[in-house]
């Protein structure tokens, strides 16, 4: 009997090693993430659509450190990138002068970005499935080629679907529509768009990682946009659209808040629960990509 209580009392000691091993460091505990910076170089590349029509790309770069209230942000600088050559979009650079503080917390995945005295939440790659982000639901994790996670967000009624990917960051950074097109960690490309041949109907270089056009040359937008009234608006507007179209709204701070696909003929959007202010209207279909501000009183 003795003998066979030893016997137990060693398998439990040894199921108590092999769990301790199995339990994260403080290491891995305290960096459970990829960070969404490189060591010493940061750089992503996105295409904004423009209300007039057309598409312009832009450079963001970390520029250096700082500490707000005890919390530490990198410095993001933003830089439009004009096209100089339509054959090769070369382009130039011109300092915009605009002043991004971003932060992150990587044993959550979190990214925040800061304009003025208001933080946003960008990612967060602790969503289950199920939970919802800015308007949106988790609809699945996967993990790509190099065991990223990656966070896919959207709504079920809808064909259109969003990301979160780790080390790299949201689908949308810095606030929609800016549409990631490639990102850099201290020279490295980490991540590349699967361009087309054009985007959003502007030529792209895929070894520059830019969609530059002339934003007045964008098709025919301005002609055959889809008429808004009334604006500005108090409990609703209505649209008129010439076919079946995909049409999303959007806060001041980029939260989409709706998206639905609606039908050629009169459309009417009732806004009655939202709150005075500015809004953004995008509206998609074969032809066109019209951008609308929408003021409420």
């Amino acid at each position: 009997m003795k003998k066979i209580i030893m016997i137990i009392g060693a398998l439990l000691l040894l199921a108590g090693c092999l769990l301790a091993q199995d339990l994260p460091t403080q290491d891995t505990a305290t960096h459970a993430y990829r960070s969404f910076f490189g060591s010493e170089n940061t750089e992503w590349y996105y295409g904004e659509p423009l209300i007039t029509g057309g598409i312009f790309s832009y450079r963001v770069v970390i520029d250096g450190d700082t500490t707000i209230n005890g919390l530490n942000y990198k410095r993001v600088r933003k830089y439009r990138l004009y096209e100089q050559d339509t054959n090769d979009i070369v382009g130039f650079e011109v300092d915009e002068d605009i002043l991004i503080l971003a932060r992150e917390d990587t044993t959550t995945g979190k990214l925040w970005y800061k304009r003025g005295n208001e933080e946003v939440l960008l990612a967060d790659l602790s969503l289950e499935m199920g939970d919802y982000f800015n308007g949106l639901q988790v609809l699945s994790i996967e993990y790509d080629s190099i065991m990223r996670k990656k966070i896919i967000l959207g709504q079920y009624n809808s064909p259109e679907r969003e990301f979160i990917l780790e080390g790299v960051g949201p689908e949308f950074p810095f606030g929609y529509p800016n549409i990631m097109i490639c990102v850099y960690h201290d020279g490295n490309n980490i991540y590349k768009k699967d361009l087309t041949d054009t985007y959003y109907g502007c030529p792209i270089n895929k070894e520059k990682c830019r969609a530059t056009c002339n934003p007045m040359g964008f098709g025919s937008a301005e002609t055959t946009k889809p008429l808004l009234f009334p604006n500005p608006c108090h409990s609703f507007f209505e649209i008129e659209l010439s076919e079946e179209s995909q049409i999303s709204m959007y806060d001041g701070l980029g939260h989409i808040i709706l998206r639905k696909k609606v039908y050629s003929g009169k459309e009417i959007i009732d806004i009655t629960s939202l709150a005075a202010g500015c809004y953004y209207l995008n509206i998609a279909n074969s032809d066109i990509f019209s951008w609308y501000k929408i003021i409420k009183k």
